[in-house]
């Protein structure tokens, strides 16, 4: 097992901590009253983890210049109850995806609103997507760059010797413990690009343009007043939200693309008439329907055919009674 490396970081503004460049995308750092009371009562229980700047950064920065991994809050929190220095995990990164991925890994057990959570979503799929990229751009040599992780333990080889990820959604339940079927919510919820690709979908419909920009401005409003629910401590239920959004897109949908009607053959139409009126050899499996062929066929001077009513049930019919009957229609 490898040694942690510990280092003490003062906090008065001679040594350079920086948050990570991803860190106010993806979580809020509000720090209040309460938090810092109990770091000041209990002080720091989990270490942060920092990293340093220029490893990650890609440019020289002030001397002694750190990048917050793990533990902004706890660092700003220890600022303000006036510590003089915090110790800190020192980990080494070769670049700065490597940090991305380790900074949501992180963060994983932290307490986080639904818009927190859909953002990490997204942004660990973005990582994904590169590595997945990179697996099919220069194979083995990507698989040895990522070994330092443990998303190395998911690559696969398909037949042709080629290397890949599994889906991303399996992988992102894996490592951060998130379900498929939350992922999926959260997404549609949140993601802003699921959101403008239906607004698009919209756009490029045959609609007036009066009705569509009354369709997108229903949806985008439903959309802004969902997240802004949802992310609610008593907000409402994700599924529940959900299923709202994806009812009224559903709505939108069928207007855009209505289905055409199915067209009936009259034949059929006479037939399933003469049915209800003769409720005539009805069967309801494959094996009493063969039974039944067999029994028939030996009836001389008849013939019979066979018709689905659509609903799960089987006929034979007697071809003359069937002629008989249309005819008396007709």
């Amino acid at each position: 097992m490898k040694k942690i490396e510990l280092i003490e970081i003062k906090l008065d503004g001679t040594e350079n901590i920086m948050p990570h460049p991803r860190q106010e995308e993806l979580y809020d750092d509000t720090v209040d009253a309460n938090f810092i009371e109990s770091i000041k009562l209990h002080g720091i229980k989990q270490m942060p983890v920092v990293a340093i700047a220029e490893n990650i950064l890609g440019y020289p920065t002030a001397e002694d210049g750190y990048v917050i991994i793990s533990g902004h809050r706890r660092i700003t929190a220890a600022i303000r109850a006036d510590f003089e220095t915090v110790i800190c995990e020192l980990k080494h990164y070769d670049n700065y995806f490597d940090s991305e991925v380790d900074h949501i890994i992180y963060n994983k057990q932290r307490k986080k609103t639904k818009k927190e959570i859909a953002g990490e979503i997204i942004a660990y799929k973005q990582k994904l997507d590169q590595i997945r990229k990179d697996l099919k751009d220069n194979g083995l040599k990507a698989v040895e760059k990522y070994k330092t992780f443990n998303l190395v333990q998911y690559v696969q080889q398909d037949e042709k010797g080629r290397y890949f990820l599994p889906l991303g959604s399996e992988m992102i339940e894996k490592e951060l413990g998130i379900t498929e079927k939350h992922q999926k919510q959260l997404n549609v919820i949140f993601n802003e690009d699921w959101e403008q690709d239906k607004i698009e979908t919209i756009s490029v419909s045959s609609l007036s343009e009066k009705r569509k920009n009354k369709a997108t401005e229903n949806f985008k409003n439903l959309l802004a007043e969902a997240r802004a629910e949802v992310d609610k401590k008593d907000g409402f239920s994700v599924n529940k939200v959900y299923n709202e959004i994806m009812r009224v897109w559903n709505d939108i949908d069928s207007i855009i693309n209505p289905k055409p009607k199915e067209k009936k053959s009259k034949k059929k139409e006479v037939a399933q008439k003469w049915l209800k009126v003769h409720d005539f050899a009805c069967v309801t499996n494959v094996d009493t329907l063969n039974k039944e062929v067999d029994r028939t066929a030996l009836t001389k001077g008849k013939d019979w055919i066979h018709i689905n009513d659509g609903k799960g049930k089987d006929y034979l019919l007697n071809v003359d009674m069937l002629l008989k009957y249309i005819k008396e229609q007709s």
